[in-house]
């Protein structure tokens, strides 16, 4: 997949385009000079797992003709206190 990501404002503030052709603002907190423009990075990442997983286990229950009023993904993630603050564990809770 291409992307394109941008620095359009300086500091932590991007700008991303896929081959979807939609723009991603992205940003920083305020701690760290961001200006809060955009949502943070992490949690772009968070919210693409969860819709890719989610968007895989919707297809399952079409092809197995279930149905259901609700779907939720609850994600919560761990980090690591010093840096790199990487991600250590992701829990990914499926409710229907």
């Amino acid at each position: 997949m291409e992307a394109l990501c941008l620095n359009v404002a300086g500091n932590l503030t991007f700008v991303g385009k896929g081959n979807s052709n939609h723009w991603i603002a992205m940003d920083g907190s305020a701690t760290f000079k961001g200006f809060e423009a955009g949502s943070h990075p992490l949690e772009l990442l968070l919210i693409g797992l969860g819709g890719c997983t989610g968007m895989d286990v919707v297809s399952l229950l079409q092809k197995k003709r279930i149905n259901y009023d609700r779907f939720e993904i609850h994600l919560k993630a761990d980090r690591a206190s010093e840096h790199p603050k990487v991600l250590t564990k992701i829990d990914l809770e499926y409710v229907i």
